[in-house]
């Protein structure tokens, strides 16, 4: 147990640090590699994604990443490109998974069990 914000996080560096110490095959770090996208590119994944009436998460372009501002955390997580609509976050376990509609658009994203629907 961890008090604060991003214990999570920590919890996991202390799984992967006693996993690695004892020899054992579990918490192994993964290696990832960024998909390197333009500002252009990562533009059709900018807008407000709403889990519910009261909770929301704004996405913007930082730089070459994406910036995700939950409305219920003031903690802002960075996304970074791995394929075509897949991101990593380096706090927050699972994909973010972006989901298109039939005509092509961003419709959605996807992390953990839990969807949130694009605004128009």
């Amino acid at each position: 147990m961890t008090n604060g914000d991003g214990g999570s996080a920590l919890v996991e560096e202390i799984f992967r640090s006693v996993s690695r110490v004892y020899g054992w095959n579990t918490h192994s770090q993964e290696e990832k590699t960024l998909l390197p996208l333009s500002s252009d590119s990562l533009l059709v994944y900018e807008g407000r994604y709403r889990l519910n009436d009261d909770m929301y998460a704004d996405v913007k372009i930082e730089g070459k990443l994406l910036a995700l501002q939950p409305s219920w955390d003031p903690e802002k997580v960075l996304l970074y490109p791995e394929k075509k609509d897949l991101f990593f976050s380096m706090t927050i376990p699972g994909p973010f998974i972006f989901l298109r509609d039939p005509n092509n658009r961003i419709m959605g994203m996807f992390n953990r069990g839990t969807q949130l629907k694009k605004e128009p």
